[in-house]
């Protein structure tokens, strides 16, 4: 190696690594999608977030911050989601 040669770059950049932009990113999307009785589906979130370099963990980290910080309910089938009040809020 040459000095002052800058070292190859062997993993990529993780862009939904830190959980804030995961959930950002998440909630950008639930704001987007079509709500059926209040209901989002969460596949089309998933199917999104995966194409865009997501990875599970990541996804999973960036829909649970939203639910941690009351931002969104659960629905209890868990395959859906609401926006709470805060959550909405956050959106008008």
């Amino acid at each position: 190696m040459i000095k002052g040669e800058a070292l190859p770059k062997f993993v990529s950049d993780r862009p939904y690594r830190d959980p804030a932009k995961a959930m950002a990113r998440f909630l950008e999307l639930a704001n987007a999608a079509e709500a059926d009785k209040g209901r989002i589906s969460i596949g089309p979130i998933n199917r999104t977030m995966l194409s865009e370099g997501a990875s599970v963990e990541e996804y999973r980290a960036g829909s649970q911050r939203a639910i941690d910080e009351g931002l969104l309910e659960l629905h209890q089938s868990r395959g859906y989601v609401l926006f709470t009040a805060a959550g909405a809020e956050r959106f008008a």
